[in-house]
């Protein structure tokens, strides 16, 4: 008995031939992309969720604290008006001392509870975003698996007519790779050139398309810095409301741990800093429109260092 290459000779003067089952070839990868994006969409829903969940618990734990605080005040403000019909006038303004330092627990109880409706709010307003994104995700699913049915699939299977031809393994598996390489991802209809599709060249495209639309108009070199501090100054309110919710949201002795804030106010600082150089930039005529509008984030900054 005798092997070569593909091919073993018996000593009877036999010849078998070696034969590797079709393999079929065929394109999935949008779909994978898809599937990919519904599952990120899905985990950001949940954490959304999650998120809002929470703080809806804090709001409604923050109106029992609110209830209980007015009842005590009431309560106080009626105990005074007794002592001072008794005559123990120290009694009663202990008791009002006491009543005022309430209220002030009160309305601090009150700014927290609209803040935490404002975030619950923006919380909804996000998941709702996310499911009508994932519902489009589901359709174009359903759309690309309807695609992918009527893309062309290829058999690539070794000649098996001549066994000289036969070649080894390596340049066989060499041979298939050409052929994958060369498979087109097209749609074919009649009377019609066909369209090759790339995902990366598209969104390619897209991406340049958004980066020159957002760029039509800038005129001059001030024009541009006005559109970057625009960027910059959204930027700043997103991250100001960040950390005012958080300021907030924690307790006192927390905030001085929680790296994430900390990151937070040093990404704030980084901001502001790009913005008051851009304002020495532009002309003294600009300046009130970088200035004028948005947050005031450095008041949060000093307050939320004076309160750590």
């Amino acid at each position: 008995m005798l092997f070569t290459g593909g091919m073993m000779m018996l000593t009877g003067g036999a010849t078998v031939v070696h034969h590797r089952p079709a393999r079929i070839i065929c394109l999935g990868s949008r779909t994978i992309q898809n599937n990919n994006s519904g599952d990120q969409l899905r985990d950001q829903l949940d954490q959304l969720q999650f998120e809002a969940d929470n703080t809806r618990a804090k709001a409604n734990k923050a109106r029992q604290r609110l209830l209980r605080l007015s009842e005590a005040a009431e309560k106080l403000q009626r105990q005074a008006a007794i002592c001072v019909q008794s005559g123990k006038e120290n009694d009663a303004r202990d008791l009002l001392y006491q009543k005022k330092k309430t209220m002030q627990t009160l309305e601090k109880t009150k700014s927290r509870i609209e803040l935490l409706d404002e975030l619950s709010k923006k919380l909804i307003e996000a998941i709702s975003l996310r499911e009508r994104q994932l519902v489009g995700t589901v359709a174009l699913d359903l759309d690309t698996e309807k695609e992918e049915v009527d893309s062309p699939v290829r058999v690539v299977s070794p000649s098996s007519e001549d066994p000289q031809n036969d070649s080894s393994d390596t340049s066989d598996d060499q041979q298939l790779q050409d052929s994958k390489d060369n498979i087109p991802i097209e749609h074919e209809t009649e009377n019609q050139v066909p369209i090759k599709l790339s995902t990366h060249g598209i969104q390619s495209i897209d991406s340049n398309n958004n980066l020159a639309s957002s760029l039509t108009g800038l005129t001059s070199y001030e024009d541009f810095l006005d559109h970057v501090d625009k960027k910059l100054n959204e930027i700043e309110d997103e991250v100001s409301t960040a950390v005012k919710f958080s300021t907030l949201i924690l307790e006192r002795d927390e905030r001085p741990k929680n790296m994430k804030v900390q990151q937070l106010m040093e990404i704030l600082g980084a901001v502001q800093h790009v913005r008051e150089r851009i304002a020495v930039m532009m002309p003294t005529e600009q300046i009130y429109k970088l200035t004028g509008n948005g947050f005031d984030a450095c008041s949060l900054i000093h307050k939320y260092k004076a309160a750590g």
